[in-house]
């Protein structure tokens, strides 16, 4: 199914560098936490709220003030359910894991919604990872005895535009291979893999330029414009590969996939990476593959970087996504 282009390369093991450019677990925000904790209840007519700084009047008045860290209203007598609920850090990049803590004083249930849902334990803590840039945010409502409480915290991902030139490995001289290599690969030594990038970060052509690597991987979004050659190789001697992950999807390839409700051959999160396992034996899938490949061949790169060839365990027995197990995840993988 794969078209070849002037050079294609599978190497498995290298796949353990992804940073992701895109894709979903929990949900995505714009705007970052605000530190404030809210609530709202009653038990005896007074109303107070409190903040850092301020001043006070009055009796059943206010505290206000900048730099505010928690507000209420309603009584706050002896016992009331107090919901607090915060994400560090606030701000991420995709491809990073922020962690959500949360606690409820005199609560007996709690229910989130908003960038996750479902009943909550009344304290706990987990790992969110965004796949899509924007705001997250995860609120929090709980019942007690004597009320009810809600709050909730909002983290900011957006991608990771830092020009980095990651991972040089020096390859050894080839010990006079039989038969001997030919075509383009035969003359590289060394190569940068730096698929946390595309064609769109700023400055990223003018690294690759300075980089002294022969070959050269690079993530492709789908609105990337091509690689400027003229300056990331001026002197027409390196190579540069566009990357395709073939048993795993994220946003920034594949945005027509992460549109309104998510595809029913989309498997669970790969707990390494903010991305999702997929049926890769899906005629869909293969759709979506075939529209990369077009367009690294349209974008003028020597040859594609072919990850997650080992994409059938994330179907086999004890995966560790929790995927159902499907008997011919090997062969379908095989067959791609």
């Amino acid at each position: 199914m794969l078209r070849l282009l002037r050079v294609v390369i599978a190497m498995p093991l290298l796949g353990a560098g992804l940073a992701a450019c895109g894709g979903g677990t929990d949900a995505a925000s714009n705007g970052v936490d605000s530190g404030v904790a809210s609530s709202s209840g009653s038990s005896g007519g007074t109303s107070s709220s409190t903040s850092s700084s301020g001043s006070t009047s009055g009796s059943g008045g206010s505290t206000s003030g900048s730099g505010g860290s928690t507000s209420s209203s309603g009584s706050s007598g002896g016992g009331s359910t107090g919901v607090t609920i915060a994400v560090s850090p606030k701000t991420t990049t995709l491809g990073l894991t922020a962690m959500l803590s949360w606690s409820a004083a005199n609560a007996t249930s709690c229910t989130a919604s908003g960038a996750w849902s479902g009943t909550q334990q009344v304290s706990g803590s987990r790992n969110v990872a965004p796949t899509v840039p924007g705001a997250y945010t995860y609120s929090l409502s709980c019942t007690g005895p004597k009320g009810s409480d809600s709050s909730s915290a909002t983290l900011s991902a957006s991608f990771d535009t830092a020009v980095r030139m990651e991972n040089v490995v020096p390859l050894p001289v080839p010990q006079a291979p039989s038969p001997a290599l030919s075509g383009a690969l035969s003359k590289v030594r060394s190569f940068e893999y730096v698929i946390a990038n595309s064609p769109s970060t700023t400055g990223i052509n003018q690294a690759i330029g300075a980089s002294g690597a022969d070959l050269v991987f690079i993530n492709v979004c789908e609105q990337d414009p091509p690689i400027d050659r003229a300056v990331a190789d001026p002197t027409g001697t390196k190579l540069i590969f566009g990357y395709l992950d073939i048993g795993e999807a994220f946003a920034c390839p594949e945005p027509q996939l992460f549109t309104g409700t998510r595809p029913s051959w989309f498997g669970n999160l790969n707990p390494g990476f903010p991305v999702y396992t997929v049926q890769y034996w899906n005629p869909a899938w293969l759709t979506a593959l075939e529209a990369q490949i077009d367009r690294n061949i349209a974008d003028g790169f020597d040859g594609i970087f072919i990850d997650v060839l080992t994409a059938d365990e994330e179907w086999s027995t004890g995966n560790p996504e929790n995927n159902p197990v499907y008997a011919d995840a090997t062969s379908a993988l095989a067959t791609i």
